[in-house]
């Protein structure tokens, strides 16, 4: 036998080590978790690009804001852009 006490039962349990995270991650869960909205820009969206087949020529003109408003809710509701639904009212004009 031994003259020393058996003190094995004070051991620490053995403790699988996790991989450290990223910090910024970590944060990031963190502040979702209470609530906090990233303030960080959102990643651009694609663009369409269209390249017209005929040549362009700008064209102002002032307007009635009763008009112009008309038009924008117009080209909102059929989902067109101005230049699309320009050409669309030009079709129904005689030659």
């Amino acid at each position: 036998m031994s003259s020393q006490p058996d003190v094995s039962w004070m051991a620490k349990p053995a403790v699988e080590k996790k991989p450290a995270r990223d910090p910024v991650q970590l944060v990031d869960e963190i502040a979702e978790r209470h609530g906090y909205v990233s303030r960080e820009a959102p990643p651009p969206r694609a663009r369409r690009q269209r390249r017209p087949d005929d040549p362009m020529q700008n064209f102002t003109m002032r307007l009635p804001i009763a008009d112009t408003e008309r038009f924008i809710r117009y080209c909102e509701r059929e989902r067109l852009t101005y230049r699309e639904a320009f050409a669309q009212l030009l079709q129904h004009l005689p030659e």
